[in-house]
């Protein structure tokens, strides 16, 4: 991957999601805490936070990953934990906020190549 024309720091809001598991069901909520875990183990636990909002009927409300990059090195290894995470089922989808640009990217189509592309521009655009 190469790396990006750095304008950090920057924050990322990702929010996971599944096509299969409901947002609530103790399974998806296992593997939101295991991509949470993977993006602390290669990022550090003081650049990766979690914020829920409460939601209606759902225990717990929905729960996003704040990722805080401070250099192009975080963004290349964000980016990489992003791809293996997603690689690992078709039915796991990330959405990645960068100011007011959105990415979304399903574990069915993911690439290096238009995952780092588009997380990217977006970065660009929203810096």
């Amino acid at each position: 991957m190469s790396e990006p024309a750095w304008v950090g720091p920057i924050e990322l809001e990702v929010d996971a999601a599944s096509d299969v598991l409901a947002a609530d069901d103790d399974r998806w909520l296992d593997e939101v805490d295991r991509f949470h875990r993977e993006l602390e183990d290669q990022l550090g636990r003081d650049t990766v936070r979690r914020e829920t909002t409460p939601q209606p009927g759902m225990k717990g409300g929905l729960t996003s990953i704040i990722v805080s990059l401070g250099s192009a090195g975080a963004f290349t290894a964000a980016a990489a934990v992003f791809h293996d995470w997603l690689g690992r089922a078709g039915d796991r989808n990330i959405t990645v906020r960068i100011g007011t640009q959105v990415v979304k990217v399903s574990g069915k189509n993911v690439r290096d190549d238009t995952l780092v592309e588009s997380l990217r521009a977006a970065m660009q655009a929203g810096a």
